[in-house]
């Protein structure tokens, strides 16, 4: 998507027209959702995205709001 769709595509319903100029199949919710979310344990979502190279949403929390983990290990 290009810079300039990141506002309609962070707009509840809001949808990117896609290169065949078509909407893409869903509701358009996943990402004012996701940023909803974020933003209610006090944190912030970005949106960064170049036209016909990708898109890339980073979601950053508070540390309190970060559960730590024990790493495992995979089988295989």
């Amino acid at each position: 998507m290009s810079l300039e769709d990141i506002p309609l595509a962070l707009e509840p319903f809001g949808q990117v027209q896609n290169r065949a100029g078509l909407a893409r199949e869903g509701t358009g919710l996943d990402l004012p959702l996701s940023k909803k979310f974020v933003e209610l344990h006090g944190g912030s979502l970005a949106v960064e995205s170049e036209m016909n190279v990708g898109t890339t949403v980073t979601e950053r929390f508070p540390k309190d709001r970060v559960l730590k983990t024990k790493k495992r290990k995979l089988r295989g």
